[in-house]
Formats: structure tokens, C-alpha cells, sequence
């Protein structure tokens, strides 16, 4: 048995940007606030908003900088044993 989730298609961006745009004026309207007081509160979601953000871009660049370096270290040990062998090589064919 599939999941429900599965079946159903995605709904484009654009559609649930316009619904979540819909949602927030509804519920600014709903609320009674003075406008000045729902601008404050905006501004205040927009810093916290910005603020994770930016955490995030400086965790996925820290993630990006380990994998670099993994895949550095590996490289660097692959082509250490490439040259190991190739010394090895150059053994026998001094030998024989």
C-alpha cells in the first residue's frame, strides 16, 4: 500500500506561494492589529527569517568545506598508492 503523500502530485511553487501570501493577509485581517503593529511584527519575522538564513548558508558552506577536504584527502591517498605501486613496478623491472 502506497502512501497517500505519494499518489498526490506536488503543487507548483507558485500555487503555494499565492496560498501562503492568502493565508498571512487573511490572517492580518483577521487579527484587528493596527497596521503599524503588524508592520513591526513583520519586521520582526523578516530579521528572524534573515538571521536563519544566514546560519544556514554558513552551515551548508562548512558542510561543503569538510567534503571538500574528504574528497582532497582521499584523492591525495589514492595518488600515494598509485605512486607506491609505480615504485614497486620500477623495483622489478630494475631487478630483472
Amino acid at each position: 500500500m502506497k502512501d497517500k503523500k505519494e499518489q498526490q502530485p506536488q503543487k507548483p511553487l507558485g500555487l503555494l506561494r499565492q496560498e501562503f501570501t492568502e493565508k498571512i493577509v487573511k490572517s492580518i485581517n483577521e487579527s484587528e492589529l493596527p497596521l503599524l503593529v503588524v508592520e513591526y511584527i513583520l519586521r520582526d519575522i523578516m530579521q528572524e527569517l534573515n538571521n536563519t538564513l544566514r546560519q544556514q548558508d554558513v552551515a551548508e558552506m562548512n558542510q561543503y568545506k569538510q567534503q571538500v577536504a574528504k574528497t582532497s584527502e582521499k584523492s591525495q591517498a589514492i595518488n600515494e598508492a598509485i605512486n607506491e605501486v609505480k615504485h614497486f613496478e620500477n623495483l622489478d623491472k630494475t631487478d630483472k
